[in-house]
């Protein structure tokens, strides 16, 4: 029988493919959903609290189960209509397929609306400036930042005048179909005002100062100038053209592939997706918080400025591979499918965001194993001949697959391996604060955001 809130999550997934949100938004997205229906769910449990506020027709202990699922799909109709509102028939017909509709008008349907309503009623005002009633649009800034270098284009060659502080971050641009560059600005730069779910604040995470930047900055060159085929391989699995995608939708994925593995019944897929929801959505604040606090730079900013006017081996594009070329030249190892992420280098949110809802399913499960396999059927699109057909990537944990997804961005030329290492701190960290936080939900005790 399908998991129903696997299928819901999976149904956001679908969504997020498609609008494409910035990381900490998708989570975000993912914890709403999961928020309203564990809510809807609580309603029915005879012990557990409610994660949002108190739902206001509590449903009597014992009621048939239908009445709890009606409530729990209208719920989650309800969470991601308001999420992705484009993809609303999708939704319906969702529902319909479940044979649910009629629920909108009943008693279950009516506690499914209230706890969507609870959710969003919160998330509405969080900071996270989704209704644009804090700025110019839906999700944009409204704390008025400004980079402090001036935006370069990757495929092309900077000059010295453009990086006015190389510690800094800056903003690199892609050339689109017609050969116009399109703008590129800091992705929510306000996200660190986010109230997070379990966290006391969105700063209680942040790591210290980032150092060595210099040596890191070489061993990075160093690294992309001798890339392997597995290397190449890692780095486009992990990024956001790749097989996994989104790093939240993956990791829920991951979590619909663990929740049919272990063959779940419907109390304990709810409590795992709303943990993992709220792991990735509290990582993700704690990430940005700290990106927009120290503003580092990412690779290609600090290397073309150390390495200017130097021959260096580097990615040249998927036409001329490996090369030796100007250092003020360097380049990822991606091709225009995939963009340098338009955040500050410092902390690495693919390790942080792995790590959350890898030491969620952790503990949740009881076991670190995660039995995941990768094999690779077709050429990369960054580099069609590294020869990776019929490669495989395994992992055999949680933890190796939260890990290899962070290190793909070294392999990538995205991040140092200070950002990585800080990105899985913060990870665990949020993982078990949200996990600490839902048990006591679970057993009815109220922890109010």
């Amino acid at each position: 029988m399908e998991n129903a809130v696997a299928g819901w999550n999976l149904m956001a997934v679908e969504a997020i493919a498609e609008e494409r949100p910035d990381p900490p938004a998708a989570a975000r997205s993912l914890a709403v959903l999961n928020g309203a229906v564990y809510d809807a769910w609580a309603a029915f449990d005879p012990l557990a609290a409610p994660a949002y506020g108190a739902v206001a027709r509590r449903a009597a202990p014992g009621q048939a189960p239908a009445s709890r699922l009606d409530a729990m799909h209208i719920a989650a109709y309800s969470a991601l209509t308001d999420q992705f509102p484009a993809h609303e028939p999708r939704f319906r017909a969702h529902l319909e397929a479940w044979g649910r509709t009629s629920a909108l008008r009943d008693v279950p349907g009516r506690i499914g609306l209230d706890a969507a309503r609870a959710v969003l009623e919160f998330r509405h005002h969080d900071g996270s400036n989704q209704l644009g009633d804090e700025g110019a649009a839906a999700y944009s800034d409204y704390t008025g930042y400004q980079p402090a270098n001036a935006a370069v284009i990757g495929a092309i060659p900077s000059s010295a005048w453009q990086t006015a502080n190389p510690a800094r971050w800056q903003p690199v641009s892609t050339i689109g179909s017609r050969g116009v560059a399109a703008r590129a600005s800091f992705a929510l730069p306000h996200w660190g005002r986010v109230k997070p779910f379990a966290l006391r604040s969105s700063s209680e995470l942040r790591p210290s100062a980032p150092e060595f930047l210099r040596e890191q900055a070489m061993e990075i060159a160093d690294i992309q100038g001798g890339l392997t085929p597995q290397q190449q391989l890692m780095a486009e699995f992990w990024s956001e053209a790749g097989p996994a995608g989104s790093i939240p939708a993956c990791w829920i994925r991951f979590a619909a592939f663990v929740a049919q593995r272990d063959r779940m019944d419907l109390d304990r897929s709810v409590k795992l997706f709303s943990a993992v929801s709220h792991a990735l959505m509290d990582a993700g604040i704690a990430t940005w918080e700290a990106k927009r606090h120290y503003d580092s730079a990412r690779p290609i900013t600090l290397i073309r400025h150390l390495l200017r006017g130097q021959q260096v081996r580097a990615w040249a594009g998927p036409r001329r591979g490996l090369v030796e070329i100007d250092g003020a030249a360097w380049r990822p190892f991606y091709d225009g499918a995939v963009s340098v992420p338009q955040t500050a280098e410092f902390p690495s949110a693919h390790s942080a965001l792995s790590m959350a809802a890898a030491e969620v399913l952790r503990q949740f499960t009881g076991s670190g194993y995660f039995g995941f396999f990768h094999t690779q059927h077709a050429p990369l699109s960054t580099n069609p001949r590294a020869g990776v057909t019929g490669m495989s990537l395994h992992f055999e944990t949680f933890e190796s697959a939260a890990k290899a997804a962070g290190e793909s961005r070294l392999y990538g030329g995205l991040h140092f391996h200070g950002g990585h290492a800080a990105g899985l701190d913060i990870g665990r960290r949020a993982g078990d604060a949200v996990l600490r936080k839902s048990e006591l939900l679970w057993a009815g005790v109220p922890a109010p955001i």
